[in-house]
């Protein structure tokens, strides 16, 4: 994809509370940021265990990173906070001068923006600030506890291969 080795972790979804934590821990940098997507999809590696996120840390150059990540609980919570609180919905996320940018089919008009914001003052594209919003999916409040259900698998059955 995009010239980017892909490959995903052994479990998806997993919980990435711990490397969140960490990353909110050192800053984090872009290079950080970019150290961590390659850990999980480029090596293919779970940073949810505790091993995966000492590898983790090692890989950003912290030699604490399970001490780091339990500090930083209350800053991702804010973070989080905030985020909702100014309307973020997924990732990625682009605030350029209030306007965001979510999802990854969203990159072109991010660019398109970056290069002729004037572009989206005019015509249709003005007109977007004022579209009612669709659906949006129903979210927890922050301060209530989420209760996650594993999810039903289905079974199917294989096809029976027609008889020589």
């Amino acid at each position: 994809m995009r010239g980017v080795p892909f490959r995903m972790p052994p479990a998806h979804p997993f919980n990435p509370l711990s490397s969140l934590r960490l990353l909110c821990a050192l800053g984090p940098t872009l290079d950080q940021a970019r150290i961590a997507a390659s850990f999980v999809f480029g090596q293919g590696r779970d940073p949810s265990t505790p091993d995966g996120l000492q590898a983790l840390g090692i890989e950003l150059g912290v030699a604490n990173a399970a001490e780091l990540a339990s500090e930083a609980k209350a800053t991702l919570r804010q973070n989080t906070d905030e985020a909702i609180a100014r309307g973020v919905w997924g990732v990625p996320t682009f605030d350029v001068g209030g306007e965001l940018f979510w999802g990854d089919d969203s990159l072109p008009m991010l660019v398109d923006f970056l290069k002729y914001p004037a572009l989206f003052e005019t015509g249709d594209m003005a007109r977007l600030k004022m579209l009612p919003t669709g659906r949006r999916g129903s979210r927890p409040s922050v301060s209530e506890p989420t209760v996650v259900r594993p999810r039903q698998r289905r079974r199917c059955r294989r096809p029976q291969r027609p008889a020589d």
